[in-house]
């Protein structure tokens, strides 16, 4: 964001539907931030949320503290009980309670 021609990397934004894009004109806000899925690897080569992760663990090795409070997420995913998006949930759970993620996400793309 602020960038002048944001790389395919950069297209780190949040669509929240037609409805707020008019609300948001509607307001005289310009700019919207969307949420960009990438189901064929063409704007990112690999998993964004496994790189992401990565980075934070470099940047913040605290992060595995948060590890344990993963374990019932991680078996409901692994048992078939529950799925990706509730152990994403979990995952991110935990990185926001000891990192700023809008910062990290900042810094990351």
């Amino acid at each position: 964001m602020g960038r002048d021609v944001p790389s395919a990397r950069r297209c780190a934004f949040f669509f929240r539907g037609a409805a707020a894009g008019i609300q948001a004109r509607k307001a005289g806000i310009t700019r919207m931030r969307i949420d960009v899925y990438d189901f064929d690897g063409t704007l990112y080569d690999g998993d964004s949320t496994v790189d992401f992760v990565f980075f934070c663990l470099r940047r913040h090795p605290a992060l595995l503290l948060g590890l344990p409070g993963l374990t019932r997420a991680a078996l409901g995913l692994a048992l078939g009980r529950s799925g990706l998006t509730a152990f994403k949930t979990a995952l991110f759970g935990q990185m926001a309670r000891r990192i700023c993620l809008t910062e990290e996400a900042a810094l990351f793309w």
